[in-house]
């Protein structure tokens, strides 16, 4: 700021500013929460190594505000008193290996110093320590173009039939379906085993009447759940299966069941998948007010609904449906493409290529 001087000696009376004396440039204050370092210095460094360089500044170059300068260099800014920072910074940047190549390549350009300069200024913003490079994009896109790219998983049918364990929670009326198609010679199909994660599941007694060993494994039978689903990991194998259904099954399996069945373990859901995953894939569909729901089958992974997938039906939504009624339509319509699908798989085998699924 300034202050009105009369001078009547030079000027002839004229009205001239000279400087506020409260206002000259103070001695630079000795407290670290006023640094600002250039985005430069960064640069380039890891994590570990960004920290102890910023460690080092603090020590050495305490009380000095600095930005990235529109013209690509960087200058010390304190209450409107500028000093050329050049030698200092090529004096540190010496000291850690490989900054002062990666300061250089800062702003290399008129376009992304004035971006620079523009987006975080001299207003006293601390300036972010994760900017978006070109160099880290560069880096990014090779990592991206040299990652082993997953090759195309392929099950071939079983000649004696495609051995089946179904693990169900409820009635198992997807469970009566494929019992219903069971003819190896026909249907390819050959259900080994029926497991249940209750003794109270309805669908246990239409294994038994089908003559098919059935299994119970209760999370509340073993201390944690990774042991319930070593538990349910090593029964089921003891069948040794071609493919696991689940047909009703309420339990989320661990990690250790999906890497011993990688690829052969189905779920059925009832909505259009990625829409209205969960639970209530009905009543979410109605709420939403979707003309068009249906059910999927798919492969299952490590989420929730979120696997490749195998086939989906849909199901008109009428007016006058509820939640119940849209339910059971969806039932019929599921229960007609699992047994499809499944005797599909049985007869021509699969491919699991990304998220793409071919049944031929």
């Amino acid at each position: 700021m300034f202050h009105l001087h009369h001078d009547t000696t030079s000027t002839g009376g004229a009205w001239i500013p000279t400087p506020d004396p409260r206002r000259v440039a103070q001695p630079h204050r000795d407290r670290l929460d006023h640094h600002r370092f250039p985005r430069a210095r960064h640069r380039g460094l890891g994590c570990r190594q960004l920290l102890q360089y910023r460690s080092r500044d603090l020590r050495e170059h305490r009380g000095h505000h600095c930005r990235a300068h529109p013209a690509g260099r960087h200058r010390t800014v304190r209450d409107g008193h500028h000093d050329e920072a050049g030698a200092e910074e090529s004096h540190r940047s010496a000291s850690v290996p490989g900054l002062a190549r990666s300061s250089r390549s800062v702003l290399r350009s008129e376009r992304d110093s004035a971006h620079f300069a523009g987006r975080y200024g001299s207003g006293g913003r601390a300036l972010p320590l994760a900017w978006p490079t070109r160099r880290r994009r560069e880096r990014f896109q090779v990592q991206s173009e040299t990652a082993p790219v997953p090759q195309p998983q392929r099950f071939e049918p079983n000649p004696d039939g495609l051995r089946v364990v179904v693990l169900i929670s409820g009635g198992g009326s997807n469970l009566a379906a494929l019992l219903a198609k069971e003819q190896p010679e026909q249907f390819g199909v050959q259900i080994v085993a029926v497991g249940a994660d209750r003794h109270s599941a309805g669908g246990l007694q239409h294994a038994r009447d089908a003559g098919v060993p059935v299994f119970v494994e209760r999370i509340s039978d073993h201390p944690d759940r990774a042991a319930w689903d070593r538990a349910l990991t090593e029964t089921t194998a003891a069948f040794r299966p071609d493919l696991v259904v689940s047909a009703g099954f309420l339990k989320l399996v661990g990690p250790l069941f999906l890497a011993r069945f990688p690829g052969r373990y189905i779920n059925t859901h009832n909505a259009l998948l990625p829409a209205f995953p969960g639970m209530h894939g009905p009543a979410d569909a109605l709420a939403y007010g979707v003309k068009i729901a249906g059910a999927t089958l798919f492969v299952v992974d490590a989420g929730v609904d979120t696997g490749p997938i195998l086939a989906q039906t849909s199901v008109p939504v009428l007016d006058e449906d509820t939640e119940e009624t849209l339910t059971e339509r969806i039932k019929v319509a599921e229960r007609t493409q699992l047994v499809e699908q499944v005797s599909l798989m049985a007869r021509h085998g699969w491919t699991i290529n990304g998220r793409r699924v071919v049944t031929k």
